[in-house]
């Protein structure tokens, strides 16, 4: 079935077009979820909140073309994820700036050579703050403004942060 029509269907409450949208799409709200919950149960639980909140809002939905309803479902487990993680309250280390970038070729040849679950492995090692940061700016493209706002965190704590997951994404990645 094609993706407009499931989610025309879906938007009737048809509860095969619904299966058939969770099945084309639980791959890919796994993969972003797992980036920044550690436990898999738990990142497991949380992509089923995401596909319920899809459904029940599934109504605000404007279909725009190809990748549009997934870049919206995306959206939706990324705010799932800061949520789950906001009720945990997490605490961010406010102390330290900026230095430098990622940017070591050996680290960089090393990451070419990883495989996907790899990287993914070695992202969720590092601790949930850094993890979130990490994941928003690097992989969702999100400013460190919009990191700040979404977390209630400084820029300056956002910059911080996406330091030290680098440093340890390097040291990591070197092993």
């Amino acid at each position: 079935m094609e993706e407009e029509l499931l989610i025309s269907e879906c938007k009737k409450n048809n509860h095969f077009a619904q299966r058939k949208l969770y099945e084309q799409y639980v791959q890919k709200i796994f993969w972003v979820v797992i980036r920044y919950i550690e436990n898999e149960a738990t990142a497991e639980e949380l992509v089923a909140d995401c596909f319920i909140k899809c459904f029940e809002k599934i109504n605000q939905f404007e279909y725009r073309g190809v990748g549009s309803f997934c870049g919206w479902l995306k959206k939706i487990a990324v705010n799932e994820c800061l949520s789950h993680l906001r009720k945990k309250k997490i605490v961010y280390d406010t102390e330290e700036k900026l230095i430098s970038d990622l940017s070591q070729s050996s680290a960089n040849n090393a990451l070419s050579k990883m495989a996907h679950d790899e990287i993914i492995n070695v992202i969720r090692q590092l601790p949930e703050g850094y993890r979130m940061v990490f994941n928003l700016f690097a992989i969702e493209g999100f400013s460190h403004a919009e990191i700040a706002t979404q977390l209630g965190i400084s820029e300056e704590t956002s910059r911080s942060q996406l330091h030290k997951a680098r440093l340890a994404l390097q040291k990591t990645i070197k092993r």
